[in-house]
């Protein structure tokens, strides 16, 4: 059998798989027991992807070998199915054993990552994030520009659990700030350049769930890599139309907790939908708490993530399968699961959701959104990742 050969920028594929997962060569290359510099090589294309790297990305959960081949190879290299019958658990003691220190700007430690449950079938990325900095969130100029990122290609909402400030700048290079407390969330658009501080040391951290839209599809995907970046703007960008947000916040929506509404609380569990009404996304995406009173039943055709936000113990039933969710595991369901929820213990239990139908929306009306709030070069981003996220 003929070698396959990778893809013609299959450094930029791992730059973007990098991107997804909030990891550099820095922070993922001891996990693999690679050298970072070997990883920032093969990124800037001084250096092939050999097997032997090859082998060892893959076993991260999100990264799959088809990623490094061309579309018509694609096929030979099977999806693995990573779940326990549609399901993957992370307990909290993994997600500690993941924790890992970003720095940003003059070295200085900016952030703590760690991962939660993800499946190599999922466009779910999401982290656990806690703040370092301190930021009193009152002057949107006094965050210094290193403490931003660029922004990344996946949508972004965000759960805020302690007095965290979310910083963001427009299309503009404007910068923003606004003072989040426990239980307010917020949607991103893809490339809009963000941060996060806190005004209380020690004490705030976020739930940042990422996933792919429809601009992430393989076969979207496939459609734009046969074109050069100048052929593809040409051909995509002229049948974008205008879109905005419901609120024009320069690429970002906010939800504050006094504003949410509950659903009833007599005979079914109340709900708390935090983003379900966001034009482009209220088709394909939102993100909901359900506080737990007894039994939440949930009907199948949709991808979900979820948290354990609540002090008590919280069961899932699905395939006449039982498992048991402790504060801080996470878990991931996929669409053809219609998932129970149950509340264990005495007291109110507390799970965050995030769903994906499997409709993901319009990609050129997603282009759209990303050419209003990132400008053009968002819209390269989408052809061709270059830049690293932080």
């Amino acid at each position: 059998m003929t070698e396959i050969k990778h893809r013609a920028n299959v450094g930029s594929v791992v730059l973007g798989l990098l991107n997804g997962l909030k990891h550099t060569p820095q922070t993922l290359g001891p996990v693999l027991g690679i050298e970072p510099e070997k990883l920032e090589r093969i990124i800037q294309g001084r250096e092939p992807l050999t097997k032997e790297v090859e082998e060892a990305l893959i076993t991260i959960p999100g990264i799959n070998q088809r990623d490094f081949y061309p579309a018509e190879s694609q096929h030979l290299f099977p999806i693995k199915d990573d779940t326990n019958g549609g399901v993957v658990i992370c307990r909290r003691e993994d997600t500690n054993k993941s924790l890992r220190v970003i720095y940003r700007g003059p070295n200085i430690p900016y952030y703590i990552y760690a991962d939660m449950a993800m499946s190599n079938l999922s466009s779910f990325r999401p982290e656990w994030i806690k703040q370092l900095y301190v930021n009193d969130g009152e002057d949107a100029d006094s965050l210094p520009d290193w403490a931003f990122n660029k922004g990344h290609f996946e949508h972004q909402f965000t759960y805020f659990i302690g007095q965290v400030n979310f910083h963001w700048k427009d299309r503009n290079g404007k910068k923003h700030v606004r003072q989040m407390n426990s239980g307010d969330a917020n949607y991103i658009v893809p490339f809009v350049p963000h941060s996060f501080t806190t005004r209380e040391e020690n004490r705030g951290f976020i739930l940042a769930v990422t996933y792919g839209g429809a601009t992430s599809e393989k076969y979207f995907q496939s459609q734009i890599s046969s074109l050069d970046v100048k052929e593809y703007l040409t051909t995509f960008c002229r049948i974008l139309t205008s879109i905005s947000l419901t609120k024009d916040n320069g690429g970002v929506e906010i939800f504050e907790y006094e504003y949410y509404e509950f659903g009833s609380k007599k005979k079914d569990p109340g709900f708390r939908f935090l983003m379900a009404f966001i034009p482009i996304l209220a088709l394909f995406a939102k993100m909901a708490v359900i506080e737990l009173e007894k039994v939440a039943i949930l009907k199948s055709g949709a991808e979900r993530w979820g948290y354990n936000l609540g002090n008590s113990e919280v069961m899932v039933i699905f395939n006449e399968q039982r498992l048991f969710l402790k504060p801080g595991d996470s878990f991931l369901i996929q669409s053809t699961i219609a998932p129970a929820f149950v509340q264990k213990e005495k007291g109110l239990g507390s799970i965050l959701i995030v769903e994906i139908s499997p409709y993901k929306g319009n990609p050129y009306t997603e282009l759209a959104l990303i050419e209003k709030y990132a400008g053009e070069e968002g819209l390269k981003r989408v052809h061709t990742e270059t830049t690293r996220w932080y």
